[in-house]
């Protein structure tokens, strides 16, 4: 969603506000203009356009994706991470764009943006008949406009809202009918320096099914993302998901409700550190056999000194370079970067009508900066005595009985015994200069 905005916006935003002038065809002109500059700056960041003017206040402009690696850094720039290959994937790629100036008291710039054509096959390859199918069928729907965003920029060029059209189309894939649902797609946002710097976003419904085969949904989402810093790397978000559903004819059903998520990023001169947590009211899975529920499960991540130029870089090296991987990679570490799970935990279980308590999981490690990856590569060791770690589990007795009682974890029970703790079962592990610890005895 965001890598479609950053698009329309690196057209639309413009670095001075908009001033009055009298009439509303100096006013259009004045737009166009505009409009005519900032696709100019776009094909420098690897897009290549042509414009043509359909009426005196609409035009319809082409865009193609060009350059992959100038395109991957145009994104970043927006805050969007779009990968050198996820770049060179769209070359040839070809967007329309339809502008209207001055369609409403709100509307500076009007867009309606929509796929036109797929990138082109690989030369010297002959395509499946699948493919070409696939292909075809795609095209239809462009030919229709199915998959549109339109958007509204406002006279100060600030803020903007729109939305996705609602989609309601069949297809046929291997023989069998695929319906594809979209509902109540909305976005409204800020802008700043070119930059979208607020995005709020919602939606009603969004499913794929396969009558009597599969059944995949996700209901009543919103989600919000601001920038709160200088860079693109200082960012706040959230989102909140009412419930995902899968559901296949082998009798298998999975749902997730009330899930809600949250992520924050600061840039400290180079270093980046994140903190991202996502909780889970409950999560059922049915099958013929059995049946599981589990209620308010957590997770929360964080990552921190992790070097920023370094990163930047490896996300534009090609896959086949290993020797420059291995290098940034090693300038990453060289920053002693830190990783934590400060919670990953379960409140409870219910099997087959029997309720478990469930766990909780925390832990982090520390990389030393001396850590030589070359050298770990040729003997691991070397990586244990460079990272220092801890970690404790916390199983209900419940649970713990259960993995007693399972083939698969029985000997791990049986090898390592858990400490006593308030009722609970409790295993603590440390990993320092090498030496591991679990319990307080060496291992």
């Amino acid at each position: 969603m965001k890598k479609i905005l950053a698009t329309i916006f690196g057209i639309a935003a413009v670095a001075v506000v908009y001033y009055f002038v009298n009439g509303q065809q100096q006013l259009t002109e004045e737009l166009r203009h505009t409009v005519k500059q900032e696709l100019t700056q776009l094909e420098s960041k690897g897009f290549t356009t042509t414009r043509k003017t359909v009426t005196d206040n609409r035009d319809h402009v082409e865009i193609v994706f060009d350059d992959s690696e100038q395109i991957s850094s145009y994104f970043r720039s927006q805050g969007v991470n779009l990968t050198v290959d996820d770049a060179k994937a769209l070359e040839g790629t070809v967007l329309g764009l339809d502008i209207a100036y001055l369609r409403d008291t709100y509307s500076a710039l009007s867009f309606d943006l929509y796929p036109l054509r797929l990138p082109p096959l690989q030369s010297g390859i002959q395509p499946s008949p699948e493919t070409v199918k696939l292909r075809e069928e795609a095209e239809a729907l462009f030919r229709k406009k199915t998959f549109l965003l339109h958007t509204d920029v406002n006279k100060l060029f600030n803020g903007f809202k729109g939305y996705l059209k609602d989609i309601n189309e069949t297809f046929e894939e291997e023989g069998e009918k695929v319906t594809l649902t979209l509902e109540g797609f909305l976005f409204e946002g800020e802008i700043e320096a070119e930059t979208i710097t607020a995005l709020q976003q919602s939606m009603k419904r969004l499913a794929l099914e396969v009558p009597d085969n599969l059944l995949l949904s996700m209901d009543t989402m919103q989600s919000d993302y601001s920038m709160n810093g200088a860079t693109p790397y200082d960012t706040e978000s959230s989102y909140q998901l009412k419930e995902i559903t899968l559901e296949s004819k082998e009798k298998l059903l999975i749902q997730i409700q009330g899930i809600e998520g949250n992520g924050h990023s600061v840039r400290t001169k180079n270093l980046l550190k994140t903190v991202s947590t996502l909780h889970t009211e409950s999560m059922t899975v049915q099958s013929v056999a059995e049946e599981y529920n589990l209620t308010n499960l957590t997770l929360i991540a964080s990552l921190d000194n992790l070097d920023i130029p370094s990163l930047e870089k490896f996300q534009k090296l090609q896959p086949m370079r290993s020797q420059e991987i291995t290098e940034t990679i090693q300038t990453m570490l060289d920053q002693g970067i830190r990783f934590g799970i400060p919670e990953f935990s379960l409140g409870e279980v219910v099997s087959n009508g029997h309720a478990l308590k469930g766990f909780h999981f925390m832990g982090n490690i520390q990389i030393d900066p001396s850590l030589n990856l070359a050298m770990a590569q040729i003997n691991p060791l070397f990586a244990l005595n460079a990272c220092d770690a801890n970690a404790t589990l916390t199983l209900s007795p419940e649970l713990f009985s259960l993995a007693a009682q399972n083939p698969k974890t029985l000997m791990a029970v049986m090898m390592f015994h858990p400490q006593e703790i308030n009722g609970s079962k409790v295993y603590d592990f440390t990993l320092q200069k090498g030496q591991m610890i679990l319990n307080g005895q060496p291992l």
